[in-house]
């Protein structure tokens, strides 16, 4: 992966970034789609050395733009991958149009069910309201804010 991915470099925040990796998930990241198209040939040809193969059919893409219709046509083995609107990557919904509101609604609707399957607690006048804020932040508000940092809003025209 490294190999394939040294050619491609895209620098965002001061920080040289190519492709985001976790676990068996990759995705790559490209500003055109002839870049797209180039560093996955590349990743084609690299695991191909390794004996590893793209899966065509388990394989998505996805074009994140405000403007929205761009399709990106990226072809293995003779079949085109599926272009997707959104997928769930490492526990967040991502979007093709890059909004992140329903994502902000699915995880507050999370939150407020985690708080109320701790309402025991809330009502127990023997745990001290310390602790009782303690397990808000810890077990609460750490599920609204997970993922957080890549959140954007639509801007409304």
């Amino acid at each position: 992966m490294k190999r394939t991915l040294k050619k491609t470099v895209k620098v965002i925040g001061g920080r040289r970034l190519t492709n985001l990796r976790y676990a068996d998930d990759t995705t790559l990241l490209a500003s055109t789609q002839e870049k797209a198209k180039k560093i996955f040939k590349y990743l084609i040809l690299e695991s191909a050395q390794y004996n590893m193969q793209i899966n065509a059919k388990k394989t998505k893409a996805m074009v994140v733009t405000r403007n929205g219709g761009i399709q990106a046509k990226l072809e293995h083995e003779c079949e085109y991958l599926d272009q997707v609107k959104d997928f769930k990557f490492l526990g967040s919904c991502k979007s093709a149009d890059g909004d992140c509101t329903s994502e902000i609604k699915r995880r507050i609707a999370m939150a407020r069910q985690k708080a109320v399957e701790l309402t025991t607690i809330w009502k127990d006048k023997n745990v001290m309201s310390a602790l009782k804020i303690r397990v808000m932040k810890s077990m609460v508000w750490a599920v609204f804010q997970y993922g957080v940092e890549g959140w954007t809003l639509k801007k409304s025209d």
